[in-house]
Parts: structure tokens; sequence; C-alpha cells
């Protein structure tokens, strides 16, 4: 007798189906999160009449490059979260002018008083969840950090492990060095 292939009950069959909807959807419409923190007192005078994003490195804006790598990666979204006491008023025009030519929706979130990364995330919690309506990973990155990213590739992982969470770290074997990152204990 020819053995035959049980299948799951169909509710089973629906759930998978909308796994792999969400998993796709997931991929070609992420959001990401752009956190725009302290007072860039490092990079000053030069931050004292342009907040850090708008700085200009190889000729464009940092946020520019930002904002390019998360669309590369499948974000139509961006939600630029900062806490500044003074923004220009080219801010806005400069954010416009981001969306418009990189094709990516663009919200900004205003911290009125600073509450770190948790703290934006949290305000811009109504944005990320399409006001609770939707559980879809998104991107979290600092605005100051300037890297090829696999985010993509961390997506796709993420997705693959159905995970909470997950983190890209790198390793620092350079003692000297180690000052300038945090520290992730694994197992």
């Amino acid at each position: 007798m020819k053995a035959q292939r049980r299948r799951p009950p169909a509710n089973a069959r629906a759930r998978a189906a909308l796994r792999h909807l969400t998993r796709a959807r997931a991929l070609d419409a992420a959001q990401a999160v752009l956190l725009v923190g302290g007072f860039s007192t490092q990079m000053r005078p030069l931050t004292l009449t342009h907040p850090l994003p708008l700085l200009e490195f190889c000729n464009e804006p940092l946020i520019k490059m930002q904002l390019q790598v998360l669309k590369d990666a499948g974000a139509t979204h961006a939600i630029v979260c900062y806490y500044e006491r003074h923004v220009p008023s080219s801010w806005a025009d400069s954010v416009a002018r981001l969306e418009t030519e990189l094709g990516i929706k663009i919200t900004c979130c205003k911290e009125e008083v600073a509450g770190g990364t948790a703290g934006a995330i949290k305000i811009a919690e109504e944005f990320i969840t399409d006001a609770g309506t939707s559980d879809a990973p998104f991107f979290v990155v600092n605005s100051d950090v300037l890297c090829t990213y696999p985010l993509r590739d961390l997506l796709h992982t993420h997705m693959k492990h159905a995970r909470e969470c997950t983190v890209l770290t790198t390793r620092c074997t350079d003692t000297d060095a180690l000052r300038n990152y945090g520290v992730v204990v694994i197992d």
C-alpha cells in the first residue's frame, strides 16, 4: 500500500500562506527608523548651523546616504526621530527634497524630552505600527553611522528565524578602539 502524505489542516495552510505573505510584504515595504540624537558636539563648529544629518559628505547630505541604503534594503517609509532644541528652517525643505529625490516617504518625529533610543522608538510607535494595525519588522539605524549594511540579508535572516529582534553587530579586537563601541554578550 502506498503511503499518502498527510496534508495539514486548512487553517494551518492559511497561517503558512499568511506568514509567507507577511514576509513578502516585509521585504518589499519595510519601514525604517532613523535616529538623530544628541547635539553633535564632536562636529562643532559645523553643527552649529546644520544638524549632523544635513552635513555633506562627498557632496551629499549624510541623511541622504542613510536613506538610500534603507531604500535599497526595501524600506518605503522612513521615520526620522530627532531631539534638537533648534532645527534650522531648512530642515522641512531638506526633508521634502529628499523625499522627492529618493522616492521614499519620510515622517519626522521630534522628541520634546530626550528619551534615548527606546524613547525615540516609543514616540515613533504610531508610525512604525501603522496606528497598531501592523507588526511587520522594521529597521532602526543611527544617523551618524555610515557604512554598507547588509540590511536585506539581515531582514531575510530575521524573517527566516522568526525572532522578536535581530541586532547587527561588529567584532572589534583593537583594544584602543573598544571605547568607541558598546558591548554585546552572546552565547
